[in-house]
C-alpha cells in the first residue's frame, strides 16, 4: 500500500527573476533618497560596469608556444591530460577550450613540434600551432 503525502508548494510572490532584479536595483541609496517637498519621486540607479577583456602581448606570447588540438571521436575527455603526461609528452598547460578542442601550451612550440608521440594519435585527430590571427 502507498501512502500519499502532500508537500504544500510556497511562493513568495508572482514576480519573476528579471522583476524581482528590477525592483532591487530601484531601491532609493542613501545618495538617491529624495525629501518629502521634492516633486520627483524616482530613483536613480547605479551605472552598470561592463567588463571587458582585452587581449594582451603576454597573452599572445603564451599562445604563440601553443598548439589546438581536435580531440578524436570516443576519446574520454578526463583521459587525455593524464594520459599525454603518462607518455612523456611535456607540457605547461593544458585548456579544454570547448566543444571538441584542447590547447596545449609549451615552454618551446618548436619542443612540441618536434615530439613525435604515439599519443597525439590517440586523442587527436588533429594538431596545429596557434594562428595570431584567431585573436
Amino acid at each position: 500500500m502507498t501512502t500519499s503525502i502532500f508537500v504544500p508548494i510556497r511562493q513568495r510572490d508572482s514576480r519573476s527573476y528579471a522583476q524581482a532584479v528590477r525592483a532591487i536595483l530601484l531601491l532609493p541609496t542613501s545618495s538617491t533618497i529624495q525629501t518629502q517637498d521634492s516633486q520627483s519621486s524616482e530613483c536613480k540607479t547605479p551605472p552598470l560596469h561592463i567588463v571587458q577583456l582585452d587581449i594582451v602581448e603576454e597573452d599572445k606570447a603564451w599562445l604563440k608556444n601553443s598548439l589546438v588540438g581536435q580531440i578524436a571521436n570516443g576519446v574520454n575527455y578526463q583521459c587525455i591530460k593524464r594520459g599525454l603526461i603518462d607518455s612523456g609528452v611535456i607540457f605547461s598547460g593544458f585548456r579544454y577550450m570547448g566543444a571538441s578542442q584542447a590547447l596545449i601550451s609549451f615552454d618551446s612550440l618548436k619542443m612540441a613540434l618536434d615530439m613525435d608521440s604515439q599519443a597525439w594519435k590517440t586523442y587527436f585527430e588533429a594538431l596545429r600551432p596557434w594562428k595570431s590571427n584567431w585573436v
